[in-house]
Order: structure tokens, then sequence, then C-alpha cells
């Protein structure tokens, strides 16, 4: 049985648990084979099948596992991808210069303030009076 796993050029999310005989591995673009590091019980041998030359996309790997006529398949779904640059950099989106808008006068906050104020005293008004019945 398969004690440890290790993938030294991808990245495994997924932690090893010895029970557990699927995982899936990110790739790094540059690599054409899974280079792992691994730690049988005493007496077992490991066989690795379908590690070369791998390509973009989805790719299996089988570690098999051979202990007392006893076979143990560890399934690695292999993901290499190549990466494009889909947006601009941090740089470039910081460097946008913005060109300044003219200043409103003094007076137009205190403006705006007294609007409103009568809009909302007018509706109230409007709401709220009573009707003299006749």
């Amino acid at each position: 049985m398969l004690n440890d796993l290790k993938i030294l050029n991808g990245n495994m999310p997924l932690k090893f648990d010895p029970l557990n005989n699927i995982y899936t591995i990110d790739l790094d673009q540059n690599e054409t084979e899974l280079k792992l590091e691994y730690k049988v019980s005493e007496g077992a041998t490991v066989k690795i099948e379908n590690n070369h030359d791998l390509q973009n996309g989805l790719n299996e790997v089988n570690l098999i596992v051979t202990k007392d006529d006893k076979e143990t398949i560890y399934n690695l779904y292999v993901y290499k991808d190549d990466t494009t640059k889909v947006n601009k950099s941090l740089e470039e989106m910081l460097n946008v210069k913005l060109e300044p808008k003219e200043e409103l006068p003094n007076y137009v906050a205190p403006l705006i303030g007294v609007i409103c104020f009568l809009l909302i005293i007018t509706f109230y008004l409007l709401l709220f009076r009573k009707s003299k019945k006749h």
C-alpha cells in the first residue's frame, strides 16, 4: 500500500490519504512528466503508467502498487494547460490618468440641502393636511 505521495512539479489540492485512490493534479506548463516522491509499505512494488509526454488538457497517470498478489491502483488525473494573459497587469490599470474636473461653487451644497428640505415640507403638507368639511 502507498503510505505517502508528494508531487514535486505540480499542485495536488487534496491531501494524500492511502484509502483514497483518485487525485487531481495541476501540472506546471513547462513540464512533460509528473515527478513523484512516494513511500510504500515494506515489500511493495510500484509501477507508474502513462507518465511521459503529458499533453495540454487532461492526462491520466496510474500508480500500480503490488504487494502479496494484491494490487491497488491510484489514478492521478493530471491537468496541464498553457496559461494565457487575459487582462492587463495591475500596474497598467493603476496608471490610468484622470483629468481634473471643475470644482463646484461653495453655495451649491447648502442650496441642494435647502431645496430638499422645502420639497419634504411641501409633500408633508400636501399629504397630511386636514380637509375642512362644510
